[in-house]
């Protein structure tokens, strides 16, 4: 399973994106209306040095060799990546403009940020990744990541083997239930489709690698799973299969106590 700690990262710099664009947003009015500050300057750069810095914490953790990436941590971070680059590519414009208003050099955070970003997306997204290189060239920015000859991959996640087994032997065990047992009582039926749920979550997520989230909600009440109990709950709330036709047991055992006794044909005779 990923790093949950990914997750927290993400989020975090997912909120210093948000401060950076609120602040490069009044950078570009007060440069409209010509009364640009050097507070307002220097309050988008410090915001800017924050955002980056967050990213390159997040993008080391996730290149390293300790940790996991499935197949959807992966997309995530390669539209992070792609965001990041653009977001750079429009602000070093934008502060381009606003030291030629103050008539001082431009200086912008540095660090390892951008060539880890581009060495990374042109791995996985070649094309799109020559469209960014042609604008970075353009603004005349670093582009020794686009020009990286080896490739820089995310360690993806191998076959889980104890779920892998976990997941068919459950599985494997509801279906002999079900069609070789038969499911003659709401207990069988009930037990049969939590192993059949659980089996194939485990099955799933073992095998596809990928990281899954759900919330469901239930009689009113919200459930949050992962993993292989957010597949388990897909699987049996979402159309589960009508329950067959079976008489309880204890509607069995009141019928047996109140059928009157049985009389046999020489009785009758008598």
């Amino acid at each position: 399973m990923p790093n949950q700690s990914l997750d927290v990262q993400y989020a975090a710099t997912l909120e210093l994106k948000g401060r950076f664009n609120s602040s490069l947003s009044d950078l570009l009015t007060e440069m409209q209306e010509h009364s640009l500050t050097h507070k307002t300057y220097n309050h988008a750069l410090s915001s800017l040095s924050d955002l980056i810095t967050a990213f390159e914490h997040y993008l080391t953790n996730a290149s390293s060799d300790t940790i996991d990436i499935s197949k959807t941590h992966t997309e995530d971070i390669l539209a992070s990546i792609e965001n990041i680059l653009f977001l750079c590519a429009n602000s070093w414009v934008a502060f381009e403009a606003a030291s030629e208003y103050f008539d001082t050099p431009i200086t912008l955070p540095t660090g390892s940020y951008l060539f880890t970003s581009q060495a990374i997306f042109k791995t996985y997204k070649k094309q799109k990744a020559k469209e960014i290189e042609s604008i970075y060239t353009t603004l005349n920015l670093p582009i020794s990541g686009f020009n990286h000859k080896k490739s820089m991959r995310f360690n993806q996640m191998k076959i889980h083997i104890p779920q892998t087994i976990a997941g068919s032997a459950l599985l494997s065990i509801g279906i002999f239930l079900a069609f070789f047992i038969g499911l003659e009582t709401g207990t069988q039926y009930y037990i049969s489709r939590i192993l059949i749920a659980l089996g194939a979550g485990f099955l799933i997520t073992g095998l596809t690698k990928d990281y899954i989230k759900t919330k469901l909600n239930v009689n009113g009440t919200t459930i949050t799973a992962s993993g292989a109990i957010a597949i388990f709950l897909i699987l049996y709330f979402s159309n589960p299969a009508s329950a067959p036709a079976y008489t309880p047991d204890s509607q069995a055992s009141q019928a047996t106590q109140s059928a009157p006794p049985s009389v046999s044909p020489s009785e009758i005779g008598h």
